[in-house]
């Protein structure tokens, strides 16, 4: 594997567009249809077991996530994914606190989701422009175009939980939970909004018992 890199810390947005240069690879053997190339993120830019993620598109212009989570681990991946009718050869690598994701571009502007990982990756990474022939035989040339990287500025992620789907109208709930995550190196301060819906109150006991857990 090939590969240039710049380090990168925190949540990420990262696009670039692909594409084979086959006049002018060296070859002993036939192409390997596993050639890839893409956007990949590393804790050890040069440990070559270093836990990794990797959004590629192969030989096929096929897409895949795959990733190492731990060091020496074996790679696993969300699985190829052909290319569909309308989809450009344009991918984005995003991560969003330990999220990490891959998206397609679509010819309208739209994006697909290829797959994603929950991985407990440091905040300082080593990101960059990977290829591989997946044949110590062959050289292969990647030409990547249009390459950005953008900060997503993520502080604080919050997601509510509840205990059910339906709640008749006037009943008590209880078993409501909040969870919040905070970037590594920010901090932020948290104000919790509900919209009660029309028609519908808040006794003050509730007011206060949000107060209280907040």
């Amino acid at each position: 594997m090939y590969w240039i890199y710049k380090p990168i810390s925190g949540s990420f947005s990262a696009k670039v567009t692909l594409a084979w240069d086959d006049d002018n690879a060296i070859r002993t053997n036939a192409v390997n249809d596993w050639r890839k190339a893409g956007i990949m993120v590393r804790v050890d830019p040069e440990a070559g077991g270093s836990p990794q993620v990797f959004a590629l598109l192969r030989s096929d212009f096929g897409a895949d996530l795959a990733n190492r989570p731990t060091a020496d681990a074996e790679s696993v991946s969300v699985g190829l994914q052909g290319k569909g009718a309308g989809e450009t050869d344009t991918i984005i690598l995003q991560r969003v606190l330990n999220t990490f994701s891959m998206l397609r571009v679509q010819s309208d502007g739209s994006f697909r989701t290829v797959g994603s990982y929950e991985l407990d990756l440091p905040a300082d990474l080593s990101i960059g422009l990977a290829v591989t022939s997946h044949d110590v035989n062959n050289i292969e040339i990647g030409k990547f175009s249009a390459f950005q990287i953008d900060e997503i500025p993520v502080g604080v992620v919050g997601s509510r939980t509840l205990p059910s789907e339906n709640f008749a109208a006037g009943s008590p709930v209880s078993g409501v939970k909040i969870d919040v995550t905070v970037e590594s190196g920010k901090t932020a301060d948290l104000v919790v909004k509900e919209t009660v819906p029309e028609g519908w109150t808040l006794p003050l006991q509730a007011q206060r018992e949000l107060k209280a857990v907040m």
